[in-house]
């Protein structure tokens, strides 16, 4: 290794390389004196801080770039610590936070205080439901407790539908929805309400017992409590429709038994034992009044609507099958209404240009001819089949292919059954056969109807009682009165029905469009 030496021959260089030197250490001296940490202080030196909050404090050193190891202390942990400045509150009181470095340090005096708390009202319903009339009680629980004399306020949201006092007492008012209110303060509390109809409690009726006779109505009245029940609606049941029914609370005693009628209303009911029993009726004879309960008599009853008179008595179902199928109990006889009637068998019968019969054949099973044949030896003149006849006729109407040629002798039965109701426990009203028919007019004396000539005896004594009947029409006579019959002539006269000469009580063939008068009757 090599060393070399050199020596400074001018003093002048050496001067020069002294102060050289010189400089360059006092300027390395005082760059470390202005590194180095003068003071410590804080931003603040008093914070106000809530339990639960943090907070950063700021350091401020002396010089700003100074270097420092800075450590942290609270007076109090336990009211607020300290970690790397990040100060947090734990509980109410003063604590003194230090931070230091060296010989260097500041404080900050930190005040920590419980959180406020702001007012809050509970109420003891968020939501009902009331009748109407009902009454609840509201009650506010305020937090913090309020001081004395101070109020809570109510309001109801549709005083229509609620009202609310001072108390906070609600009444309901009519059917809806509405929101009470409390407040107090910045605070309020709701109770949604609805208002609903009030329930019927119980229902009465003014019988629990009633003993009828058929045919005899009786009304029964229903009480509902309490009387101002909202949506009262009454439904009435029979539990037997056969013994007696019931509508709109009057009951109709119908056949002998006993039943039970009930009217209910919102899951309430009360029930009323009904007994019935027949009326013993006389066997009814020729010329008797029949009225519209299904009782008859042989003096007139003007406190009971005469609807018809009896112009047979006997087994009304003797030829007819389907009419003792249908009615067993019709036993006792015919009966010929109060109101005549005038007009065409079947208008448009050259349009149709057939039998009804033929239809019947085609399309309907169980019934009999209705061709009453020629002589009454070759058909069925002498059989009474005007109830399936009437039937099978009705059957031809309500076909659509046959709405421009209807029937109306029978397609009127239904008005006419509007405006007379036949009773219960008879056959309804129907169009006699021309056997029935010459019943009406001559009476059960001839087993051939088409040897009549010249005999109307029964006419007589029919029109005697319809003339006691106030607005009944008596059978007439005079030239050319015919009266229809539901039997066809036979299958080679298409157009034309059986009808009965009222004057002779002839029977006789007549073309379907012309027009006669005619009577509705009915088996009982």
């Amino acid at each position: 290794m090599k060393t070399f030496t050199y020596f400074v021959k001018n003093p002048l260089w050496v001067l020069i390389l002294f102060a050289v030197c010189g400089v360059s250490f006092f300027s390395a001296c005082t760059k470390e004196d202005e590194s180095s940490l003068k003071g410590i202080s804080f931003e603040k030196d008093e914070i106000s801080l809530t339990v639960g909050d943090t907070c950063r404090l700021e350091v401020i050193l002396s010089p700003s770039d100074a270097e420092a190891d800075l450590e942290w202390d609270s007076s109090a942990p336990d009211i607020a610590s300290v970690q790397d400045g990040l100060v947090t509150a734990l509980a109410s009181g003063n604590t003194t936070i230090t931070v230091s470095s060296g010989e260097l340090m500041a404080q900050c005096s930190i005040s920590v205080s419980e959180e406020e708390q702001g007012v809050s009202i509970e109420l003891n319903h968020i939501e009902c439901t009331l009748e109407r009339g009902e009454t609840l009680q509201l009650t506010a629980t305020v937090s913090p407790e309020i001081p004395s004399g101070a109020t809570v306020q109510w309001s109801s949201s549709d005083p229509e539908v609620v009202t609310v006092d001072e108390e906070g007492m609600v009444t309901a008012v009519n059917k809806g929805q509405a929101t009470v209110t409390a407040q107090y303060d910045t605070a309020s509390a709701e109770c949604k309400i609805e208002v609903v109809g009030k329930s019927v409690e119980s229902i009465t009726l003014d019988q629990t017992s009633i003993d009828l006779t058929v045919g005899d109505s009786y009304t029964l009245t229903a009480t509902v409590s309490p009387e101002d029940a909202d949506d009262i609606v009454l439904e009435w049941d029979s539990s037997d429709g056969n013994v007696a029914t019931v509508t709109d609370g009057t009951v109709t005693a119908v056949s002998d038994g006993t039943c039970t009628i009930t009217v209910s209303c919102q899951g309430e009911s009360a029930a009323c034992e009904v007994n019935v029993t027949s009326v013993q009726l006389p066997d009814p004879i020729l010329g008797d009044f029949y009225y519209s309960d299904g009782t008859w008599s042989s003096e007139l009853d003007n406190s009971k609507t005469a609807i018809g008179v009896v112009f047979y008595t006997g087994d009304p179902a003797k030829d007819d099958g389907i009419l003792r199928s249908e009615h067993p109990d019709c036993t006792h006889g015919l009966v010929i209404s109060i109101r005549r009637h005038t007009g065409p068998w079947q208008f448009n019968c050259y349009d149709y240009n057939a039998s009804i019969n033929d239809w019947v054949s085609a399309n309907l099973s169980g019934y009999e001819s209705m061709f009453g044949g020629n002589t009454g030896n070759d058909g069925n003149l002498n059989k009474m089949l005007g109830y399936q006849y009437t039937k099978a006729i009705k059957a031809f109407n309500e076909d659509p292919s046959h709405a421009d040629y209807p029937v109306e002798v029978v397609s009127n039965i239904s008005a006419f059954e509007t405006d007379t109701p036949a009773p219960a426990g008879t056959s309804g009203w129907y169009l006699p056969s021309v056997k029935e028919v010459s019943l009406i007019i001559t009476g059960d004396g001839y087993d051939n109807i088409y040897d009549i000539l010249g005999d109307t005896e029964n006419t007589d004594v029919i029109n005697a009682s319809l003339a006691r009947i106030e607005g009944a029409d008596t059978i007439v006579g005079g030239t050319n009165t015919y009266y229809w019959s539901s039997t066809e002539h036979y299958e080679s006269s298409p157009l034309q029905a059986y009808a009965v000469y009222a004057d002779y009580g002839m029977v006789s063939p007549y073309l379907k469009l012309y027009e006669a008068s005619y009577y509705y009757i009915l088996a009982f």
